[in-house]
């Protein structure tokens, strides 16, 4: 009779549901999407059920994660009417979309003579 191991209990099914948890709780951590302060979890529950006569046990193993949630996002809109009583919005923007900023126009290297 062998030794039982978690890296090869079930044909090493744990062993590699285990570290599919831990990939997508390290995926969550390098996405930017994320509260990197938010705590993640991984839980790996193993249950025995042995039978009456004590010479066989059923083996149970699941493996749950707690990641962080995508943040929220969050943008402005500003509400008016058409005149005629129905809502409106708009996205509110600094700038009219297409509009060149100042400081994104381009230097101008010419001397302009006014008389």
């Amino acid at each position: 009779m062998q030794d039982v191991k978690l890296e090869t209990l079930a044909g090493g099914a744990i062993a590699e549901r285990f570290n599919d948890a831990l990939q997508e709780v390290l995926n969550n951590i390098v996405d930017p999407n994320t509260d990197h302060k938010k705590v993640r979890k991984i839980s790996l529950s193993v249950t025995f059920k042995a039978r009456e006569d004590r010479d066989f046990a059923i083996v149970g193993c699941d493996v749950k994660t707690t990641i962080a949630p995508p943040k929220v996002v969050e943008t402005g809109i500003v509400i008016d009417t058409d005149g005629r009583g129905r809502a409106v919005a708009a996205e509110y923007a600094k700038q009219i979309p297409g509009q060149m900023d100042v400081e994104e126009m381009p230097a101008q290297n010419k001397v302009v003579n006014i008389k």
